[in-house]
């Protein structure tokens, strides 16, 4: 259904003296969609495609996931579509396709229904 990615939080470097610095970074959050094509979110994430490509432009959007099993909920903002495939593979069926989403931030909090 959908996996983030490893997010870089930090950089670090050895001196030749041994002394490890380091320093914050802005990493950033990917999240690959998996989703079958007779899903009935493949056309909303094709109709982003369509209309990313022809107007040469980006559009953002927010997300919220809510994991009952944890008690958590993440917040997911301004994020880009930055990559997905053309269409399909064609095997003995359709396979899965994925969407992978660039979010600013993602920020979790406990969930109590």
């Amino acid at each position: 259904m959908f996996a983030m990615g490893d997010t870089e939080m930090a950089v670090a470097v050895r001196g030749a003296d041994g002394k490890l610095s380091g320093g914050f970074v802005f990493g950033e959050y990917l999240q690959t969609i998996t989703i079958m094509p007779d899903s009935p979110s493949w056309p909303i994430f094709e109709t982003w495609v369509l209309t990313s490509v022809t107007a040469k432009a980006i559009f953002r959007c927010n997300a919220t996931i809510i994991i009952p099993a944890t008690g958590k909920k993440y917040t997911l903002t301004n994020g880009i579509l930055q990559r997905t495939k053309a269409m399909p593979d064609a095997q003995r069926v359709l396979a899965a396709g994925t969407f992978q989403i660039n979010w600013e931030n993602v920020t979790p909090e406990a969930y109590n229904p």
